[in-house]
């Protein structure tokens, strides 16, 4: 891990909305290209089946590492 220099700091980078206009809902054409993979519906269907179960469950998703 590098250490900053003395007397530096880091300093907090814009807010998301301040960097790119953010949209309600997606366009059409990202709806229309958008591919669910093997992985993706198999872990869709392994929340859907918890969440229409009667006990309930509780599960997180994380990404990468």
């Amino acid at each position: 891990m590098r250490s900053l220099p003395s007397g530096s700091y880091v300093a907090p980078v814009a807010h998301i909305n301040q960097r790119l206009d953010l949209e309600l809902s997606p366009r059409a054409e990202t709806v229309e290209s958008y591919v669910l993979t093997r992985a993706a519906e198999k872990s869709w269907q392994i929340c859907n089946r918890h969440l229409e179960s009667e006990a309930g469950a509780l599960f997180s998703i994380g990404g990468p590492g």
